[in-house]
């Protein structure tokens, strides 16, 4: 049971990384299992420069501010989850006197594992969706913060035309 837990564990703390388009205010997300870290031109930013960021934009902040409530309520859940399953499994130690030999048992309670499980899945259920909300706090601020600079000019163009030349 310990081995197959443990490497549940690792095979949720794998890494993903999704990289939101380049740019010059552009940021960018890496997702791990307990956390989604937010980067500026692969500087990673601290939270608080993440909002200061975001003060024009109130649904990103909504967002990464959930998100950031979110993952400690996650963790804790799952973590409670794993102890009362964990307990569940383990018993309670009991003895029964059959003719006069003492014989040593234990007794599982079966309501308190299947609200372990559904503690721990909770609790991953709550963590992956913090990360999904910051995510989804810096691909509101990247589609709002861009402007499109339209530059016109009147003269020569590049290739030594007379006329009009723009680049947006």
């Amino acid at each position: 049971m310990g081995k197959t837990l443990i490497l549940f564990l690792l095979i949720l703390a794998g890494t993903s990384v999704q990289a939101q388009e380049a740019g010059s205010d552009s940021l960018s997300t890496r997702r791990n299992f307990l956390n989604t870290r937010i980067y500026r031109n692969e500087i990673l930013l601290h939270p608080s420069i993440v909002l200061r960021k975001y003060k024009n934009s109130p649904e990103a902040t909504r967002k990464f501010n959930t998100g950031r409530i979110m993952l400690p309520a996650g963790i804790l859940t799952t973590v409670a989850g794993i102890y009362i399953g964990f307990d569940a499994i383990k018993g309670t130690p009991r003895q029964a006197e059959i003719n006069g030999v003492v014989y040593p048992y234990k007794v599982r309670n079966i309501q308190q594992l299947i609200i372990g499980i559904l503690g721990t899945a909770a609790g991953i259920s709550l963590i992956e969706y913090s990360n999904d909300l910051k995510v989804n706090s810096v691909k509101v601020y990247n589609s709002t913060s861009k402007k499109v600079a339209l530059n016109i000019k009147f003269g020569i163009s590049p290739s030594s035309n007379l006329g009009l030349y723009t680049n947006f």
